[in-house]
Formats: structure tokens, sequence, C-alpha cells
């Protein structure tokens, strides 16, 4: 459920676009979004700038950014699995999002790029381990043993994708077109 729901491309876009706009709001202070209620910290967020204001109307209005790339783990080489590890590092993520904006004219804060599968792998790790064991006659076998569904719920272990590029709807078609040759250089 945890992957389905918390990591459901609709919730973390959605999810993606306000922290990009507490990260965005300059003269806050750190943990200071964290004493709020999700009220208090929208109307906050007004109050710091015409990105904020834009991110929180979008939120209200579900007008979220759109996923214009988006790449699975198996779908991966070594080589580009290596060079996705460097944007664990939040500063080299967001330089990889200004190279984006800047390339292509688009606003600041509007280009986030997503790579959960560390994040997920550490918030998750027992799903893998996970077994039923079914009672048939004297002895208990495990739910492999009767359904492949029970290995199906344990290999959704990570989301859709193991990087995702999101952004504003008008800028959707070149960064998809752009996105594989600029994160993967």
């Amino acid at each position: 459920m945890y992957s389905s729901v918390y990591f459901h491309k609709t919730v973390r876009i959605a999810e993606l676009m306000l922290s990009k706009a507490i990260q965005e709001a300059s003269d806050s202070e750190p943990f200071e979004f964290f004493r709020m209620t999700d009220a208090e910290i929208m109307n906050e967020l007004k109050t710091r700038g015409v990105f904020q204001q834009e991110i929180v109307s979008r939120l209200k209005y579900r007008q979220l950014f759109k996923q214009a790339y988006a790449v699975s783990l198996f779908e991966l080489d070594e080589k580009k699995l290596d060079l996705l590890k460097r944007y664990d590092d939040v500063h080299i993520r967001r330089k990889k999002e200004l190279e984006f904006e800047e390339a292509f004219g688009i606003p600041s804060g509007h280009v986030i790029i997503d790579v959960p599968c560390g994040e997920l792998l550490k918030t998750e790790p027992r799903i893998n381990k996970t077994d039923i064991g079914v009672i048939d006659k004297d002895s208990v076998k495990s739910l492999d043993d009767f359904t492949p569904v029970a290995a199906a719920i344990r290999s959704r272990i990570t989301p859709d994708w193991t990087v995702m590029v999101i952004t504003d709807e008008q800028h959707r078609d070149v960064v998809s077109q752009n996105a594989e040759s600029l994160l993967f250089e």
C-alpha cells in the first residue's frame, strides 16, 4: 500500500510541487514549516512570493505539473544507474534542474527531478520479506505455491519510475525530448 498510495504519480507530483515551493522560499528558516498545519503552510506560502502563490493556486485547483520523462529500473543499464546515484544529493539535483530551466527558458522552480528508488527501499524494506502461510491439509505452504499474485505484490516495492522529470504542461515537450541526454551526461 505504501508504494501504491504515497508513490502514486499524481500524489508524488503534488508533494514535489509543495516541497519545491517551500525550498524556493528563500527567507524561510529550516523546519519552520514543520510546525504548521496544512492550511497554515498554504497561507504562509501565499505571502512568500509569486512562485509560491502560483504553486498554492495550482495545488488548490489541481493544475499539477506533468510527467515529462520517466524511466523504470529495468530500462537502465549499470552506467545510467550509477549516474542516477549522484541525484541523491539535493544540491546536484537542483543544479541539474536549473540546467534544464536555463537551457530552455523555463521559469525557476518549474522543473523537478524525482529519484525515489533509494528513498522507497529505505522506508519499505520489509515488503520483500513478507510471506503468507497457507494451511494445506497437514502442512503450511507459502501463498506463492498457490498464486502468482503474492510475488506480484512483492515486486511492487518501487514506483513505476526510477527517475521522473516533471514540469509545467507548456514545457513538457521540450523537457521530454531532452531529458535523457541532460540527465545522463
